[in-house]
């Protein structure tokens, strides 16, 4: 499978002079988010003949890594409305590829060998950094709702590919080896507000 791409940087300054004020349920004041892209599938492969077949998946791509986030607020931020966030900050890395199956069918072979394609490895979450200066203020009014809400998150590891291989011997063999799981990494979490 392909490698995908990684987020971008963000960079949000609400200057000195900045009013920003929101009305409704579930509204940003300050929105931003950087997302990694998931990574390609493995292929899948089925083989087959008269004597030993073997057959290998294809094994899944990396995924991206989620994007520094950097907001710094000198101005106002008020939300007016329920549920609502004031600054909201989220980096996620992409999750890894699958692995491809395999499938392995001989005839006339002691054994057929058949194993799964091997699971990408996933993107790790960016860095957060929100700062609130001494001429900043953040208000929110409304039921349930949220200044700042900052959030990391590493994407998951892809799924090994399963494997299932068949033989058309009598008292021949198989093999068939599922492929390993691609582990990832943890985002950083994110830095909390400098009040």
């Amino acid at each position: 499978g392909g490698s995908s791409g990684d987020g971008g940087a963000v960079s949000i300054t609400n200057s000195a002079a900045g009013s920003i004020t929101t009305s409704g349920d579930m509204a940003y004041g300050i929105y931003a988010q950087s997302v990694g892209g998931g990574g390609g599938g493995g292929g899948n492969v089925v083989s087959g003949g008269i004597g030993l077949s073997i057959s290998v998946g294809g094994n899944g791509a990396s995924s991206g890594n989620g994007g520094a986030i950097t907001i710094d607020n000198y101005g106002a931020i008020r939300t007016n409305g329920a549920i609502a966030l004031g600054i909201f900050a989220q980096s996620i890395g992409g999750g890894g590829g699958n692995g491809g199956t395999s499938g392995s069918y001989g005839l006339g072979a002691p054994v057929g060998i058949g194993v799964g394609g091997g699971g990408g490895s996933s993107g790790d979450g960016g860095n957060i950094t929100i700062t609130n200066r001494s001429t900043g203020t953040i208000t929110t009014t409304g039921a349930g709702s949220t200044a700042i809400f900052a959030q990391s998150v590493g994407g998951g590891g892809g799924n090994g590919g399963a494997a299932l291989t068949v033989s058309g011997t009598a008292g021949g063999g198989t093999v068939a080896v599922g492929g390993p799981g691609g582990g990832g990494f943890g985002g950083f979490s994110g830095e909390g507000a400098d009040f």
